[in-house]
């Protein structure tokens, strides 16, 4: 499953995927504000340093600019990445709106079975409940490892 993809949502679970998204998005965003404002107090203070003629602050003060602008960059990568995935999210979670929702009740659905086959294999059962658990645990992982993220 991809990270835009919302198959296998019920459609809260979806939105509240989606505003995760959005949410670390708005704090990037917060973060980019900052660290540009911590860019400017360092700017400054190198071209203060160079007007006073203070070469070893105005080399501390350079470094410092570099080294934001650095963190800058990373973050501007993150924003790009992080707008581009919240457009699709949004996108994919209007579709799983428009799309169907089915329930369904899997006793009552096991019991008409039981009824019109009879009794089931217990083998297949034990396989197939093994097949669940399989299924359960790779879930489990993906979530955990999406909520990592």
């Amino acid at each position: 499953m991809h990270e835009t993809d919302l198959k296998g949502f019920n459609p809260e679970s979806a939105r509240e995927y989606v505003l995760l998204y959005i949410t670390t998005l708005k704090k990037t965003n917060a973060e980019i504000a900052k660290i540009n404002t911590e860019l400017k107090k360092w700017e400054n203070r190198a071209r203060l340093a160079e007007a006073n003629n203070k070469l070893d602050l105005l080399e501390i003060a350079h470094n410092k600019v570099m080294e934001i602008k650095d963190r800058l960059a990373v973050l501007n990568g993150e924003k790009a990445e992080l707008k581009h995935k919240v457009s699709l999210l949004k996108q994919n979670l209007k579709k799983s709106k428009l799309s169907p929702q089915y329930s369904v009740d899997a006793d009552s659905l096991l019991a008409e079975f039981q009824m019109l086959l009879g009794e089931e294999d217990t083998a297949a059962k034990e396989l197939k409940n093994l097949e669940i658990e399989n299924n359960l645990d790779t879930l489990k992982e993906k979530v955990h490892k999406k909520h990592l993220t």
